[in-house]
């Protein structure tokens, strides 16, 4: 059993429009435990793990969905925010109660576990909420992911006359957005690298960051984040402006029905046109933190 200290809050939501987020939980448990068959010779193989998530709420507001769940064997998925590192758990998990014995009386709360067994779940555990999409190019399509293809960044441009091409280096681990500027080109000439990460937290607080080793389009250059609800709809975008080279981040509280984080490594706003030579803008590395979580990370 990996017995996990320091976790501060959990958020668990069924995929589509429905969630809870408590920072009301105590006593957290993360166990990895094989699954064997025996074979005729004999021997044992594991054929699956049974990952379990264990731990006491006191915040008895979300006891009735949970039961939902639960009773109806809802599919759900979860964000266990921890002082030191975020638990990820993007893939199909159920919901079991336990029950609790207290010799001196009731008890303050209740406990559940949260339990995949697939063999490979996609779970994930960083301070770098940003992270779980990796920051590689497995599929040589000059789009960051996570070394295998998917999960896999976005880009997205608006472009009149203006070449807006990306690129991603992997020796540098740098992704670029080169503009080749051509005289006369009507705006608008926009382009966006993004990601949307499952976090219906509402409340939390976040900061976003990316690393700028260079800019030089003389174009209107930020790094973004937009709270989503569930149905993809953008609550507000946050944005800061680059104004020279190195990290740059932002920080805000979630609004309510947020559901997804969409997070802009690049941003660019009506590149200019009248330039000769080839301008860019180069990022790596964005970095997704909850409450100020700085200790293990990647970037």
């Amino acid at each position: 059993m990996i017995t996990q200290g320091g976790y501060q809050g959990i958020t668990i939501y069924n995929g589509t429009t429905d969630f809870v987020s408590t920072r009301g939980i105590r006593d957290v448990n993360v166990s990895i435990e094989p699954e064997y068959v025996d074979l005729a010779n004999g021997l044992r193989r594991p054929i699956s793990y049974r990952r379990v998530v264990s731990m006491t709420i006191v915040d008895h507001s979300v006891y009735d969905q949970l039961v939902t769940w639960a009773d109806a064997l809802t599919a759900v998925q979860f964000v266990l925010v921890g002082q030191s590192k975020c638990l990820q758990g993007y893939d199909d998990t159920y919901i079991n109660f336990v029950d609790q014995f207290n010799p001196f009386g009731d008890v303050n709360g209740f406990r559940i576990e949260l339990v995949n067994t697939k063999y490979a779940p996609t779970w994930y555990t960083n301070t770098n909420l940003a992270w779980y999409a990796g920051w590689f190019d497995g599929d040589a399509d000059n789009l960051p992911d996570s070394g295998e293809g998917t999960p896999s960044y976005e880009y997205s441009k608006t472009q009149n006359n203006l070449a807006l091409a990306q690129s991603f280096n992997t020796s540098t681990s740098e992704f670029t957005v080169e503009i080749d500027t051509i005289s006369n080109a009507p705006d608008p000439n926009n382009a966006k690298l993004l990601l949307d990460i499952p976090f219906p937290f509402p409340g939390a607080t976040v900061t976003f960051s990316a690393d700028i080793t260079d800019n030089t389009t003389g174009a209107s250059v930020s790094i973004g984040l937009n709270p989503l609800n569930a149905s993809g709809s953008g609550l507000g975008l946050v944005s800061t402006a680059v104004t020279a080279n190195g990290r740059v981040s932002l920080t805000t509280t979630l609004p309510a029905s947020t559901y997804y984080l969409r997070i802009f490594p690049v941003q660019i706003f009506n590149a200019t046109s009248g330039v000769s030579e080839l301008t860019t803008v180069v990022v790596k590395y964005p970095t997704l933190r909850v409450d100020g979580i700085s200790a293990e990370t990647l970037y």
